[in-house]
């Protein structure tokens, strides 16, 4: 799968807000998310 630029700028941009909350995208804690479908950015 090819990720565009824009979609690493959003991707970036969402994790960095989650980490201002303590949440990771595709973390191993119980309250992380896990994104199954990368089009969701």
């Amino acid at each position: 799968m090819k990720i565009s630029m824009l979609n690493k700028i959003l991707i970036d941009k969402y994790s960095e807000f989650l980490e201002s909350i303590d949440v990771e995208i595709n973390g191993n804690r119980p309250w992380d998310l896990t994104v199954h479908n990368p089009d969701v950015f």
